[in-house]
């Protein structure tokens, strides 16, 4: 599975594991809304934010997730941008068309 995988308990992260293969987990859609505390929990420049920082955040709970239980298509390759707008051909929804326009 090419996504980061999410566990929640009450809308709360309670782990999170980069591109994992636990079909029976959330994913992350690489979508962030942070604030600038989230510094105080990255120790040294070579850490990655959705590795060390993320898993100290989730122990203290300070991420949450708002899960979406529709359709979701992501547009990381070429391919996948073909897909999403050969849907919007077929006339999805406004919302759907802002999202890859």
């Amino acid at each position: 599975m090419p996504w980061g995988e999410l566990s929640l308990q009450n809308g709360y992260v309670t782990a999170f594991k980069e591109k994992g293969l636990d079909s029976n987990r959330w994913i992350n859609a690489g979508i962030f809304a942070i604030s600038a505390n989230v510094l105080d929990y990255i120790q040294g420049r070579d850490e990655m934010l959705e590795q060390q920082p993320v898993e100290r955040m989730i122990t203290n709970p300070q991420v949450v997730a708002p899960q979406h239980k529709g359709s979701w298509q992501g547009t990381d390759t070429i391919k996948e941008r073909r897909i999403v707008e050969a849907s919007a051909a077929k006339g999805l929804p406004r919302w759907q068309k802002m999202l890859y326009s």
